[in-house]
């Protein structure tokens, strides 16, 4: 919710998931000159989530990328490089 009212002009009334609202915001994101990190899945997963959302919005930056699999003492390191890039 806090995305689409930064990034559109009409915001979404209601919690939504994120697969309900991934490309809205892609598309938005693309239009704005911004980037995504993607965080999740396995590396084969997240390569082609990465190639699949660039393939569908031109312009858009994948900041980064990374595996969803990490132990609780990487988190903060994790956190520091996703907001890093």
């Amino acid at each position: 919710m806090l995305a689409s009212k930064w990034m559109t002009k009409t915001p979404i009334p209601e919690r939504a998931a994120t697969t309900d609202v991934y490309h809205d915001i892609a598309r938005a994101a693309a239009a704005k000159g911004l980037s995504f990190y993607l965080l999740g899945g396995s590396d084969e997963i997240n390569r082609i989530a990465a190639e699949k959302t660039l393939d569908a919005n031109a312009g858009l930056r994948i900041a980064g990328r990374r595996n969803g699999f990490f132990r609780p003492d990487e988190e903060e390191a994790v956190a520091l490089v996703v907001r890093r890039d």
